[in-house]
């Protein structure tokens, strides 16, 4: 399954711009989560509901790392929850997937971006 995961930071913002060319808007096998609050913690509806769908062999998509998350902690402890049930995640900005057969490279990249998202 595809899982697409948007977020904006407020009601007045549009997700249009996040992932607009995936092939999911005609797949019946893809699930679109979509928020519209602040990334700083992840209490929030659509990641809660995403996390809950989420199995082994998922395939997750996310704009980028800010999209997911605002805060370095938050972020890694995502990626550790989804990647330990089997998901893999495609962070389509940064152009890096962690999860299934992850390399030693791509989990320092990983450190590297999400070290460059973090909000103080």
């Amino acid at each position: 399954m595809q899982l697409v995961y948007r977020r904006v930071s407020s009601a007045q913002q549009v997700t249009a711009r996040q992932l607009p060319d995936m092939p999911y808007e005609s797949d019946a096998n893809h699930l679109v989560f979509e928020d519209k609050t602040t990334g700083r913690n992840f209490d929030r509806p659509a990641y809660k509901q995403m996390l809950q769908c989420a199995r082994a062999g998922d395939d997750l998509y996310v704009h980028s790392l800010d999209r997911l998350g605002r805060s370095l902690k938050g972020i890694l402890t995502s990626i550790e929850e989804l990647t330990a049930r089997g998901v893999v995640i495609h962070f389509v900005k940064e152009g890096l997937t962690v999860g299934e057969n992850d390399n030693p490279m791509s989990q320092a990249m990983l450190q590297i971006f999400v070290s460059t998202t973090d909000e103080k």
